[in-house]
């Protein structure tokens, strides 16, 4: 869809893994699904928002994945 497409966008595998230094595609895939913005989040956030939106969930990302692989 149009809203689709616009998410996809501005949240690419590209600016998730500049921002967050994962380099695993899988990784990578694995966190946008998980924290995919709505389309009405989209729409509220300008570049800045969008990054620090990324490297938020990316700070809760590692956690939960710390703790299903515990070392």
């Amino acid at each position: 869809s149009e809203k689709d497409g616009y998410i996809d966008s501005r949240f690419t595998p590209t600016l998730v893994a500049n921002l967050t230094g994962m380099q695993d595609d899988n990784e990578i895939q694995e966190f946008m699904k998980k924290y995919r913005p709505t389309f009405e989040q989209m729409k509220g956030m300008v570049d800045l928002t969008l990054g620090q939106y990324i490297i938020d969930c990316y700070k809760v990302f590692k956690v939960q994945k710390g703790k299903n692989n515990p070392q």
